[in-house]
Order: C-alpha cells, then structure tokens, then sequence
C-alpha cells in the first residue's frame, strides 16, 4: 500500500516541477512604430515638426527553467532587435539605427493575451547631429554613437499558437553621456504594432523547481573611468575616475540590492585650479575629490545585469551643484573561480546623470567576492 501512495506522490511532485507544453522556442517580431519627440528642456531650440516612423526586426528566445534565473523572472524572453527611425525634418535630424539586447518580463499569461514588459540597452547611431556650421538647428545631441535605452509595456494577442499580434507604447531615449556636447538627447514617445511568428513549434517541459540563490552576501570593489565634455560646445573633453565599494545582498537568484560608498576624482578641475592660480596644488587636488553614498538594485539575466542607482553627496562636495544623482547600466560577470567559486570579475558601462542631464559616460571593471 505504502509503494502506490508513494509512487502518487513522486508523479504529483513531478507534474509541479515540469510542466510540459508544445509551444515555439525561437520567434521572429516585426513591428512598426509611430514615434513623437518629447521636448523634456526648454534649452533644445528645434524638434521635428513631422511624425517620426520607425521600423523594428527582432528575434527573442523563450525560457523554460534550464537556468536559476529563468524561474525567479517567470520565464522571460531574451534577444536582439534592430530598429531604423526615420525622423521628421530629414535634413536637420537625419535617421537612426539601434542595435539593442533586450529581456521581456511576463505580466500575466492567458488563453487570450499575453502582458509584458520589455528593458533595452544597446548602442544607437545617428546620422545628423549637430554642428556649428553645417547642422546648427539640432542642438539635440552632438555625435554619431550613442548609448540607447528603450522600455516597452505591450499586449502579445494570440492569432494562432505560432502567430500573435503586438500591442505596446514604448519609450526610447538616446545620449552620448555628455561625452559630445550638446547632450539634451533623444526622447521618443512610440505607438507599436506588429507580428511575432514561431516558426516552429515543440514539446518542452517548464521546469518549475524553486531554486535559492547559493550565496546571500557578497562585496562588490569596482573602478569605473567616465568622459566628458565641459564649458561649451567645443570646450576640452575630461576624464573622471571612480572607485567604489559596497556591500550586496542576493534576494533571489537574478536579482541582489547593494549599497556602499563611492569617491570620484576629476583630475581638470584640478588642473583648472591650479594653473589659474586660484588655489595651491595641494589644495586644488583635494577639491577635485567628491565624495557620495549610493544604493541600488540589480536584475541578473545569466552572465549580464541591469542595474539602477541613487547616490547622494557627502556634505562638503563643492563641486556638485545637485545634491543626488542616479547610474543606470549594466555588467558582464566572466565564469567564477577561487576557493568554492567565490570570486568573479565583470566589466560594465553605465551613465551618470544629474535628474534628466548625463554628467558622463563611464565604462567600468572590478570584482565580486
């Protein structure tokens, strides 16, 4: 009697931690996009006056459990996309082209419609920017690449079990970091309507077993250079240096929150100091330091992370005119050595920003342990 209860129980188990279904793995999207500029600053003297139209080629791939992660973010999709943007007043704004890696975050699931979220970073290339004589009137962004960053909130309506429609708004922005001036960058406000195929359907199991992440703690040293332009359009373009250290806590398998303590040094405004003689040597180079503390949290898709971060200066920072700042991006973490795996080296690139205004580009390398 007790082998027939059992081998009940080890099946019920079983059908709870893989579900099977027939389904597509790969899918191909095409969209089409209405787009509107989004004036954010009285300081941008022209937008385009005519709608601008965008065109959207993307391939995701489903999970299904094979990694931790899969489970802790409900089986998202992840892929690349590229998308062309035709912007009103051809001759002044010119087109567009971002490559961008994404990951689609499941709302709800129903027989009918799916509901999603969709996070993009990548690199975008613009074909008119400004330029004091031949391109004045776009005063929007002031070089050819740019960092890119799109968020999308849609419905997946299902035709068919191998073709749905696409219903989203999506947002995208565009912006070198203030690396080029002018830096105002590139709001985009999107209407999206398209077709996302499978071609080809399968059997697979969802594997729904709940895994907790193996480590909880880990310190996070990290040194990031980042590059700006500063005073006008053609002022000199400066490095900055940071160090920081913090302390992170895992709260799942793909997602940990962090906070530490970050020291920037901005070797031009030393050099400014010093050779107009408005302080000794000394003295410039210790008012070239500020000082923040930051906080933050981090989503881990595999080996890369998106992270976001608020920081607030330590009183006595001079220099910094806004009293917060915010760091979005993402790492690369490489395979983990050392003694039960505890180390990993990563390297990443993000951006600084005071409210809606990039400080600087920054790209980053350190280690977790």
């Amino acid at each position: 009697m007790k082998q027939p209860i059992a081998l009940l129980f080890a099946l019920l188990s079983f059908s709870l931690l893989a579900q099977e279904v027939n389904v597509g793995k790969w899918n191909i999207e095409g969209n089409y996009q209405v787009c509107s500029f989004i004036k954010h600053t009285a300081k941008i003297n022209n937008v385009p006056k005519g709608l601008t139209h965008s065109f959207e080629l993307a391939a995701s791939r489903k999970t299904f459990g094979e990694k931790p992660w899969h489970k802790a973010l409900n089986f998202p999709e992840t892929g690349f996309s590229f998308t062309y943007y035709h912007f009103g007043d051809n001759k002044i704004f010119g087109d567009a082209f971002a490559l961008t890696h994404f990951v689609k975050f499941y709302l709800f699931r129903t027989k009918v419609v799916n509901s999603y979220a969709r996070i993009g970073v990548g690199l975008g290339f613009l074909t008119r920017h400004y330029d004091y004589i031949s391109n004045p009137n776009n005063n929007i962004v002031g070089s050819t690449v740019n960092l890119t960053f799109s968020f999308r909130l849609g419905f997946e309506w299902k035709l068919s079990k191998q073709v749905l429609l696409n219903t989203a708004f999506t947002f995208a922005h565009f912006s070198n970091g203030s690396a080029k001036l002018p830096n105002y960058g590139i709001n985009l406000a999107m209407g999206t309507v398209g077709l996302k195929v499978y071609p080809k359907l399968g059997t697979y199991n969802y594997n729904c077993t709940k895994v907790r992440p193996k480590k909880h703690d880990e310190v996070i040293v990290r040194y990031g250079l980042g590059l700006y332009q500063k005073n006008g359009l053609n002022g000199p373009t400066y490095f900055a240096h940071v160090a920081s250290i913090a302390y992170a806590r895992y709260t799942s398998t793909a997602n940990k929150v962090f906070a530490g303590v970050a020291l920037e040094y901005f070797p031009g405004l030393s050099d400014f100091l010093y050779v107009n003689d408005l302080t000794s040597k000394k003295d410039a180079k210790k008012s070239a330091f500020v000082t923040s503390l930051f906080w933050g949290d981090e989503v881990l898709v595999g080996r890369i992370g998106y992270f976001i971060g608020l920081g607030v200066y330590v009183p006595g920072s001079k220099i910094m005119t806004k009293p917060i700042y915010f760091k979005t991006g993402c790492n690369y973490y490489l395979a983990e050595f050392g003694k039960r795996k505890g180390f990993k080296c990563f390297v990443g690139m993000n951006v600084k920003s005071h409210t809606s205004v990039a400080q600087y580009w920054e790209v980053a390398t350190g280690m977790c342990f």
